[in-house]
């Protein structure tokens, strides 16, 4: 009957539907008999792989849902072993049923259960349906006619509270709403969404500017006038506002996060990371603010020294930022003995060179030969700094070669690989830890979906539920996308899902790509065409002009022209963007940063042709220039660039915040030391030119300094400036606080940064349960 009824494939007739019943009935009495016998009527376990991966193999080449189920049902019923004789007490059945017998039965009923429904509720006008396409799931019960989505429903609580720990899956974060469902009020709900939404998220990182940029305005000695009338009034606005942001996201989350009940007394939950250190943070700023703003007179410096303390709010805000930082702390007491292991034999080294070369200035003494040595272990100075000695002594190039290849290319490699392994351990702790936030919150999802089925025997989410928050997570997503969701998440057609079926298919449905299929038209080939035409001409625009800018025949040509690329580029881009796509489809999808920035060279093209009569030419061609970009969208591997630089780049935030955050605090330190100890220009005829402008006398001069100090090259020629300082010019001072940011800086945290570059490819640091990302045509 079976085989009768699957080989139509596509029409079924009455008696079509009349053997499917009989097929149901032998199959539920099989069934039946094989659970009395066994004792396995309430059995809850879920189908294991193995006998998943049976029915797929089976089910591999067949086109209809009911030719899906009868296969799998006849193929169960088969392998299924006959009843034991000697099971006939409950002591001894659970002996004679293995795990997956008693998952392959389950299975089995479920199936029956759905394909019992499905013809209960199938007419015979809607037979040609069953196949395998956009309205595969029209039958089930638990959907509308045409798969829409009423209002009534989407709007229930559990879907809501359903949709917020399904976001937090999808950030991998921990739960932001408490684990005692019915503790959550509606309130909590909106509090909730409103603290994760876009403006709530610009408002924090506007509070974070604002904080950062109250340092800039706290010692401008530039403009020594504008300091005394508006800075302490700057700072203070700045400050306060960032404060009152800070403070109001607190106490936001202190209420949406809720309550939990522990040994039936009811108890706040426990504040998030940071959140102490950043309350403790606000109120020492807020008071010395107060305290310095009100006492400030004409005249005086202007600094808020909590301001160190500034990288808090980093910490606080982002989550990748905390995960650097613990794997920094993880990395920091094995890197360190590794680089007190090479400061020793830079220090061997320079007791030995002292010994050899002492006759020279740079190997006078132990401290200058470690100075110099240091200096050459950093490569800013090879070979300058041991040409002198080798002009007199030639096999002074064995120790200093020796020197370069210990230094340079073992202890180095040590620092690297040790970092690396060390910090690639952490992060994968941290993901660990990430992985089971996202259980929990897969967890909580579907206890807030959860409903009682047929008597309480087994706790189901019915796929309608699902579906209402599938459409609040991807409201982009049309009724089809939606639809093919639902098919990942239920590929039987059940209606129904276990915890087990929830657990393993929701992640693999939000972390799949539907996308709508594209095809080549008379229109998108001319779209193309024009792309292609305006990006070649844009590139030859630049070349031609840019190379004969003084030429007379190009005066004559370059507006001309000028306008022309800018009308057609911009004219192309507005036919790409995604609302103008559904009429002139185009076989490139918009790219965020490559069409990003021929927009903004389209923006500043035009300001030059319009608005700008002294830099007409130069704005154009400024634009023009940066519109070259454009031409390697037709490259598909610029855009797999682009795109793999746009996957990785928010993990990135972690460390650079780690980077922002050591320069921040060198710069206050060196403010501390030595503000206003550099007179600029006052040692022309000693220092390199112009680095003395590397100096603490600012805020912003510091965090200049410190990046160029970052960048090692040249940092021993920083340092000698502040040799000449008007205090604090010991070589003592100077050199330990150099020494010490080169270590933290370049040492460690761009090694973190190399090891974040190596590894990203090994770990996936967004914390996927998926790896593998699904893409589907619709």
């Amino acid at each position: 009957k079976i085989r009768k009824f699957v080989s139509k494939k596509r029409s079924y007739d009455t008696q079509d539907i009349k053997d499917g019943k009989d097929i149901i009935q032998s199959g539920e009495k099989t069934i039946d008999n094989f659970s009395v016998n066994h004792n396995t009527a309430k059995m809850t376990s879920a189908p294991s792989p193995a006998t998943d991966d049976i029915v797929l193999e089976l089910l591999e080449e067949e086109k209809t849902p009911f030719s899906k189920m009868l296969y799998s049902i006849s193929d169960i019923i088969q392998r299924s072993p006959p009843p034991s004789p000697k099971a006939g007490r409950r002591q001894d059945s659970q002996h004679n049923l293995s795990s997956q017998q008693c998952s392959t039965i389950e299975y089995s009923s479920s199936m029956l259960t759905s394909l019992k429904e499905s013809l209960s509720f199938r007419s015979d006008e809607e037979r040609p349906l069953l196949t395998l396409d956009n309205s595969s799931h029209r039958h089930l019960p638990s959907y509308s006619s045409n798969g829409t989505v009423g209002d009534e429903a989407s709007n229930k609580g559990d879907v809501m509270i359903a949709l917020s720990f399904l976001k937090d899956f999808e950030r991998g974060r921990p739960i932001t709403l408490s684990p005692d469902l019915e503790r959550i009020t509606p309130l909590q709900l909106t509090l909730r969404n409103f603290r994760f939404s876009k403006l709530w998220t610009v408002l924090l990182y506007v509070a974070i500017a604002c904080l950062f940029t109250a340092s800039y305005f706290e010692s401008y000695a530039e403009i020594q006038d504008f300091q005394d009338r508006n800075n302490p009034k700057i700072v203070s606005i700045l400050t306060f506002i960032s404060v009152f942001i800070f403070l109001t996201d607190v106490t936001l989350r202190t209420y949406y996060r809720g309550s939990i009940s522990v040994d039936g007394k009811v108890q706040l939950r426990s504040f998030p990371e940071w959140t102490m250190p950043l309350m403790v943070f606000l109120a020492a700023l807020s008071i010395e603010t107060i305290v310095k703003v009100s006492m400030f007179e004409k005249g005086q410096i202007l600094y808020i020294w909590m301001g160190a303390f500034k990288p808090i709010v980093l910490f606080y805000v982002s989550s990748k930022s905390r995960n650097a930082l613990e794997a920094v702390y993880r990395v920091l007491p094995v890197v360190s003995k590794v680089l007190c292991l090479e400061v020793f034999i830079i220090y061997a080294f320079a007791a030995v060179a002292t010994q050899l070369y002492q006759d020279f200035e740079k190997y006078k003494d132990l401290q200058t030969s470690f100075v110099s040595l240091f200096e050459l272990s950093t490569t800013v100075v090879n070979p300058s700094i041991w040409m002198g000695v080798y002009d007199h002594y030639k096999t002074s190039a064995l120790f200093f070669v020796l020197f370069d290849i210990t230094s340079v290319f073992y202890l180095h490699s040590v620092v690297l690989s040790v970092v690396f392994q060390t910090f690639m351990e952490a992060m994968s702790d941290i993901r660990e830890r990430l992985l089971a936030d996202r259980a929990d919150a897969i967890r909580l999802s579907f206890s807030a979906l959860m409903k009682e089925n047929g008597g309480g025997e087994e706790n189901t989410v019915d796929t309608l539920k699902l579906k209402h928050v599938f459409k609040k997570l991807r409201p982009h997503y049309s009724e089809t996308k939606l639809n093919g969701l639902i098919q990942l998440v239920d590929p039987a057609s059940l209606g129904i899902l276990n915890f087990q079926s929830f657990r393993s298919h929701v992640p693999l449905a939000l972390n799949a790509s539907l996308r709508t299929a594209k095809f080549t038209s008379t229109s998108t080939l001319l779209l193309e065409a024009l792309a292609a035409f305006v990006a070649f001409s844009n590139l030859l625009y630049v070349c031609v002009i840019s190379s004969s800018y003084e030429s007379d025949w190009s005066n004559g040509a370059v507006i001309p022209l000028g306008i022309t690329i800018v009308t057609l580029g911009l004219f192309e881009l507005i036919l790409r963007l995604p609302f103008c796509s559904s009429f002139i489809p185009s076989t490139t999808k918009w790219d965020g940063f490559l069409d990003g920035v021929a927009s903004i060279a389209a923006l500043l093209s035009l300001y030059g042709i319009f608005y700008s009569s002294d830099l007409k030419y130069e704005f154009l061609l400024l634009g023009r220039s940066l519109d070259m970009l454009r031409i390697l969208r037709f490259f598909p591997i610029f855009r797999s660039i682009v795109k793999r630089t746009a996957e990785v780049m928010p993990s990135l935030l972690g460390p650079v915040a780690l980077v922002i955050s050591s320069c921040h605090i060198f710069t206050y330190i060196g403010i501390a030391i030595w503000n206003g100890a550099i007179d600029v220009g006052s040692h022309k005829d000693i220092l390199t030119p112009f680095y003395d402008l590397n100096n603490f006398n600012s805020y912003n001069s510091g965090l200049v300094t410190m990046f160029q100090t970052l960048v090692v090259n040249d940092w021993y020629a920083i340092a000698e400036v502040y040799l000449y300082a008007n205090w604090c010019s010991d070589g003592y001072i100077v050199y330990t606080f150099f020494i010490l940011a080169n270590l933290v800086g370049v040492s460690i945290l761009l090694n973190v940064f190399i090891s974040f570059f190596v590894g990203v490819s090994k770990l996936d640091v967004s914390c996927k349960l998926c790896t593998k990302i699904t893409y589907f045509k619709v």
